[in-house]
């Protein structure tokens, strides 16, 4: 029996946007090459980011002339440098010290995701929790927002873009973060961006609130 595929999913892919081949039994899909060149712009700036299920984003960075960790379940990314197998579902501990994540899941249950996560980043309680950028279904934002509620994640006015998805269909899924994204690209507008600010704040101003009950506990 064929499977039913989302009324978004197309195989058609613009030259430019060409990548790997995604394994769709695995649920994969990658992002566009407008996505991570602005991913890879925005987020230079940090001294240690892990590429979490986000080979194309690892790829990019690796095109610059920059290492970065890549974590996949894809041995096909073997040969870049910075790859490390990790496996989603029987996730393992990894002992380096990250001081981002940016992480592009498989759509599997939210709290198996976060579990896999906390292999990676730690838990979000520490004294300075790691930047974390993750997409997901905009439709479950519920979900998510619930299962990762101790990260204090917030949607971010960046527009995504990825692979094997119908035009028009791009806000379909949603960028979210734990720390504000800077804007050096046209597509985050002054009013976005205030948007982006103002959530964070809030998140930030939250983070805050319970630090400040734990130390007196």
């Amino acid at each position: 029996m064929k499977a039913c595929l989302p009324t978004w999913f197309t195989l058609d892919v613009a030259e430019a946007d060409r990548f790997v081949t995604p394994d769709f039994t695995l649920g994969q899909f990658f992002y566009s090459a407008e996505t991570v060149r602005l991913l890879a712009d925005c987020l230079d700036h940090f001294t240690n980011p892990c590429c979490l299920c986000t080979p194309r984003l690892a790829y990019e960075w690796h095109q610059r002339g920059r290492e970065v960790r890549l974590l996949d379940y894809d041995r096909r990314f073997s040969s870049m440098p910075g790859y490390r197998p990790f496996d989603l579902l029987r996730p393992q501990p990894t002992t380096e010290r990250f001081d981002a994540v940016i992480f592009d899941p498989i759509f599997s249950d939210a709290t198996r995701l976060r579990r896999a996560l906390e292999m990676v980043a730690g838990q979000p309680d520490a004294d300075t929790p790691t930047a974390l950028y993750m997409t997901f279904p905009k439709e479950r934002e519920a979900e998510l927002l619930s299962a990762f509620g101790a990260w204090r994640l917030a949607p971010l006015p960046f527009r995504l873009g990825y692979n094997n998805v119908r035009p028009g269909h791009a806000d379909t899924f949603q960028l979210y973060g734990n720390r504000p994204l800077p804007s050096p690209y046209p597509a985050v507008t002054d009013k976005a961006d205030d948007a982006n600010r103002a959530a964070m704040n809030r998140a930030t101003s939250a983070q805050t609130s319970g630090s400040a009950e734990r130390v007196k506990k």
